[in-house]
């Protein structure tokens, strides 16, 4: 039976959502699901058992760490980082039409992202088959990733076509897409007051 079990990571998040924090999030739920057969839903894949060690017969790691020449005869899940855009909510991002007792600027945006998940093997239905697994993992486990990373929206946006990767003429990559978004919140707080005196002065006539 799938299950997710990567614990509640509400300390990493101490410093709200960051890119490396998502990458990081994906590579250490996808070493879980394949770390035991019985996580893994497809049975011709219940061999690919990722492990610590230089054995793992999985290689899931993050595109600035993986090296083609690493890729071999094991299959293989590599993550990408795609572009962060921010979405205006109103205007300056400022909080607007509330009673601002305490004197702070209040400001808020949302943040839309995504991640790559390309599905390397040497077949082509070997990659289908992975791509599979790791669509159904994340749609399943979708709603929970949402909550524990405090997002607005998590969801898997696509599943690519089947192609030769470019690095090697005997491999194939299905990439798996996606998309998120988050509210970065933040507080101005002026360090002296705005109208520090007021100075009357009185003219004769």
């Amino acid at each position: 039976m799938t299950e997710l079990r990567v614990d509640q990571v509400s300390s990493l998040c101490s410093l709200g959502m960051r890119p490396l924090l998502m990458t990081g999030f994906l590579r250490q739920n996808l070493m879980e699901h394949f770390a035991e057969k019985d996580q893994i839903e497809d049975a011709s894949l219940k061999d690919y058992l990722w492990k610590s060690s230089a054995d793992s017969g999985i290689l899931i790691e993050s595109i600035t760490r993986w090296k083609p020449s690493e890729a071999a005869a094991r299959p293989a899940l590599i993550i990408k980082r795609g572009a962060w855009r921010v979405e205006r909510k109103g205007i300056n991002d400022q909080h607007l039409g509330y009673n601002n007792l305490e004197g702070y600027d209040r400001y808020s945006t949302f943040m839309t992202g995504s991640h790559t998940i390309f599905c390397i093997a040497l077949t082509g239905a070997e990659c289908e088959k992975l791509a599979a697994e790791v669509y159904r993992y994340l749609v399943t486990f979708s709603p929970i990733i949402r909550r524990e990373l405090n997002l607005q929206r998590f969801v898997v946006a696509e599943v690519g076509p089947l192609n030769e990767l470019d690095e090697s003429d005997e491999h194939f990559v299905v990439p798996v897409s996606v998309t998120y978004s988050h509210e970065d919140a933040w507080t101005l707080k002026p360090q002296a007051p705005k109208l520090k005196r007021i100075v009357l002065k009185l003219f004769e006539p």
